[in-house]
């Protein structure tokens, strides 16, 4: 009995561990999907707005196949639209009037209902003197739709990059090119970008989206500055001068210093480019408390001397007062041997107040000196950041729909039209 409970136990584990297993991979599936129906529609935009509609068209369809939304809805009827009045087929101005019909069905109230009902207004009149459409009672072959070619959509980023597709012509991004079914080689390229490729698969009547991010070659900086130096990028130590070859840094602002004790710190913020080189040299200047640090040390060192000099002349009318003193000892001291005495007495009082004066100015100097050495020190300011740097960006909504619509207007003395775009 126990096994069996043990095995129904284990049996339902297994199940419950299989059918989690498949929600998980469910969730991934349905996300990839999600992500790709996000790259086709930005795809399809990009195509709309350089006036490429049939790639749009072809993006939109198959990005509302995946995911389908009434944004794609709205997008897909105006490039139906726009490519309508370019090439002037029947079936794309039949597939406008479905696709902004169908957009008002599922948008109840708000939206671009209005949009919408302003281009039906214009084109189902259209619509009803156009040929009616072929019965779908003929052969088969009859009701196909037209084949579509497959095609790569390049878009970059940054844009304003070329490309080439298995090295033939080179167009400028975004362009979405037809290709044969198969395998392609998309290369890509942009001055002051490493170069890119991709290997991509093109399948018959699909856009393929090839999204390709350009990596931005680093700017080079080279820093000729005194041995010695603190060499300071954007707030931090990079190094001590003389650096053994150039700096590698990103395109943009950033603030260059160097410093060195008892001298005033070079600044400068340079503007770099994409893989610009550029060299600075740096000649450092004294600050007024070094300049004032070495008189005081001069200074003190001068006065200890002289101080030396008194302690030696004051040592020197020592001796010669002991010289009389023990002369006196020898024989009667006379009026001259007192004079000399008391004179020497003198002169060596003298010296030697000299000498602790000078030792004691002398000394205050130097540590003076010392002090002003040791604490000067060069402040560095912190790089600024720039306004765009402190907005952060919002982020774009991925299924925004795209429209172009102009809305005529008319007053008692006054007449006009607005013209509006959403991409």
């Amino acid at each position: 009995m126990k096994r069996r409970f043990l095995a129904a136990c284990l049996f339902l584990a297994l199940g419950a561990g299989g059918l989690l297993a498949h929600d998980a991979r469910a969730a991934e599936a349905s996300a990839e999907e999600s992500e790709r129906a996000k790259m086709l529609f930005s795809s399809g935009a990009q195509a709309y707005a350089s006036g490429q509609f049939s790639a749009a068209i072809q993006a939109f369809t198959e990005a509302n196949r995946i995911l389908p939304r009434p944004a794609i809805v709205y997008s897909l009827a105006q490039a139906h639209r726009r490519q309508y009045f370019i090439a002037r087929k029947p079936e794309n101005l039949r597939a406008a009037v479905a696709s902004f019909r169908a957009y008002i069905e599922q948008v109840p109230d708000g939206g671009r209902r209005a949009d919408a009902a302003q281009a039906l207004s214009e084109l189902e009149p259209m619509l009803a003197h156009l040929t009616p459409e072929p019965s779908p009672a003929g052969p088969k072959e009859a009701q196909e739709p037209p084949k579509e070619p497959p095609r790569l959509m390049i878009t970059t980023q940054p844009s304003g990059a070329t490309f080439t597709i298995d090295g033939r012509e080179r167009r400028q991004a975004p362009y979405a090119a037809e290709v044969t079914p198969g395998r392609h080689r998309v290369r890509v390229t942009l001055d002051g970008y490493f170069d890119e490729e991709r290997e991509v698969l093109a399948v018959d009547r699909t856009l393929v989206p090839v999204p390709v991010e350009l990596r931005p070659r680093p700017a080079h900086l080279v820093i000729r500055a005194p041995s010695g130096c603190d060499v300071w990028l954007d707030g931090r130590v990079i190094g001590t001068a003389p650096l053994p070859e150039s700096i590698e840094l990103p395109s943009g602002s950033h603030l260059i210093a160097v410093t060195k004790n008892g001298y005033k710190a070079y600044s400068q913020e340079i503007d770099f480019r994409h893989d610009e080189r550029r060299s600075v040299d740096v000649h450092l200047e004294a600050t007024g408390q070094r300049v004032v640090a070495r008189s005081l040390l001069i200074s003190g060192g001068a006065l200890v001397v002289a101080g030396g000099v008194f302690s030696f002349l004051a040592l020197n009318r020592e001796q010669a007062a002991q010289d009389v003193s023990e002369a006196q000892t020898r024989r009667p001291a006379t009026l001259s041997d007192q004079e000399d005495y008391r004179d020497a007495r003198d002169a060596r009082d003298r010296w030697r107040t000299g000498a602790i004066l000078a030792f004691s100015l002398g000394g205050a100097a130097l540590a003076t000196g010392l002090v002003f050495y040791a604490f000067d020190r060069p402040t560095v300011m912190a790089p600024r950041l720039r306004p765009e740097q402190e907005r952060k960006p919002r982020p774009a909504n991925p299924l925004e729909p795209v429209e172009m619509s102009v809305v005529p207007f008319v007053g008692p003395s006054f007449g006009g039209a607005t013209i509006s775009g959403k991409f």
